[in-house]
């Protein structure tokens, strides 16, 4: 019994330890962030001990503080990635880390990085269509090059897939294939929102996108 007492307590005080060494991070919130490699992600599965989602929590909200620090001073967090992936690791199914820290990286122009963690996110969370919609949303928030946009339509394109996804994801498919110079694509979807949508308004848009390429209305339901 002694024993177990010991290994407890021993437990709940490297546990400790690691949680005050994540609480240091608002400290150091205008430096750069540390470097986070393998090693590292290592020590910190070691150290959560077991409580891998509530070390990712107390990560988490050290990330939102710098995060929080950067918009301040209007300056992107840079090589935030390895710690989002480790906080992901830690906790797979952290969908509001997945969705933050992609916003954070993607206005850092970190798209590379992005894609992994949603990647990630969807191995982790596969069937929720929040996960690919929210993909989208990221890159139709922050993309600027076509390329960006038409990877934002395969990801509202999976989220419509998907059961209990939004109607606008389609819509949100199309308008990203109409930015990303998808032109065939984006037509044929908005042809089917016109004839198929049952939203006034979705119809209306979709009206609207095909006559300013001069595309020939199909016959109205």
């Amino acid at each position: 019994m002694k024993l177990i007492y010991v290994l407890r307590v021993t437990r709940l005080l490297v546990l400790a330890g690691t949680v005050a060494v994540a609480l240091q991070w608002h400290k150091r919130s205008s430096d750069p962030l540390p470097a986070v490699g393998a090693p590292v992600r290592a020590v910190w599965h070691l150290a959560a001990m077991g409580f891998d989602n509530l070390v990712a929590d107390v990560l988490f909200l050290q990330f939102l503080q710098y995060f929080g620090a950067s918009v301040r001073v209007q300056r992107p967090v840079c090589g935030a990635a390895p710690w989002l992936e480790l906080i992901t690791e830690l906790d797979p199914r952290f969908l509001g880390a997945y969705a933050l820290g992609t916003m954070a990286l993607a206005d850092a122009q970190e798209f590379d990085a992005v894609e992994r963690l949603w990647h990630q996110a969807q191995r982790a969370l596969p069937g929720d269509w929040r996960v690919p919609y929210q993909a989208g949303m990221t890159l139709f928030l922050f993309a600027r090059e076509p390329a960006h946009a038409a990877q934002a339509a395969l990801w509202f394109r999976r989220a419509a897939e998907l059961p209990g996804a939004p109607a606008e994801a389609r819509y949100m498919e199309a308008r990203m294939y109409q930015v990303g110079e998808r032109r065939q694509m984006a037509i044929a979807l908005w042809r089917d929102i016109y004839l198929h949508d049952e939203r006034v308004t979705a119809r209306a848009v979709a009206k609207k996108a095909l006559q300013s390429w001069g595309v020939p209305l199909p016959p109205s339901p």
